[in-house]
Parts: structure tokens; C-alpha cells; sequence
């Protein structure tokens, strides 16, 4: 993903290490500023009426949510990612609710988790 720069797994060497051995940087504070943007456009259009455009919103979000959900802008935006989420589950489209479903369980593991860092 083009928003986490040299933090991004495909910037590891693939011939001798594998996606999910490759230790993970920090981002850089520019990439954490065009993802905070990115995630605030996105959140903008998803008010958007238009179907097609919608679902463009969720899959992006989806997918920005997935792979960087430990970034600590997407923590702060947290709720409002999940109210957009919830708004785009009310519309009758089912392609939408299946990946809202997925976002749903991805957001209880983080915040189940986050809860179990806590009691230690």
C-alpha cells in the first residue's frame, strides 16, 4: 500500500524473506500524514449517495483498515471509520455488507487485542 512507503512489506527482499517474517518499520511522518488525509477524504465520501462510490469507500477503507490498523492515526479515527461503517450498513447492497461484516471482526480483534495489552 503506496501510504506506508518503506514500512511497506512488498519493500522487503522476496527472494529471501518471506511477507509474513518481514519485521515491520515505523512510518515515516509524511506517510502517516497522507494517510491521515487519505482516511479523512475517504470518510468524506462516504456521505456520497451514489452506490458505485460507496463501495469504492468501503473496499479502500477495508483495506487501509486491514493493513494498518496498529498505525496510531487510525486509532484516533477509529470511531469515525466505525460511524461510517455503520452508515454504510444501512443501505440495502450486499456486496457492502459482506465486507462491512469482515471490517466488523477486524475491529473486534484489534480491540480484543488492545484489551489484553492492557492486563498485562
Amino acid at each position: 500500500m503506496c501510504v506506508e512507503g518503506p514500512a511497506s512489506v512488498v519493500r522487503r527482499d522476496a527472494w529471501r524473506v518471506a511477507p509474513e517474517e518481514y519485521r515491520k518499520q515505523d512510518m515515516a511522518e509524511s506517510n502517516v500524514r497522507l494517510l491521515d488525509w487519505l482516511v479523512r477524504e475517504l470518510l468524506k465520501m462516504a456521505s456520497v449517495p451514489h452506490p458505485n462510490t460507496r463501495q469504492a469507500v468501503c473496499a479502500y477503507l477495508l483495506s487501509i483498515t486491514k493493513r494498518l490498523a496498529h498505525v496510531e492515526v487510525l486509532k484516533e479515527l477509529q470511531s469515525s471509520v466505525q460511524s461510517a461503517f455503520m452508515d454504510l450498513l444501512s443501505e440495502n447492497n450486499g456486496m457492502l455488507h459482506r465486507t462491512l461484516n469482515f471490517l466488523v471482526t477486524i475491529f473486534q480483534q484489534d480491540s480484543i487485542h488492545e484489551l489484553d495489552k492492557g492486563d498485562r
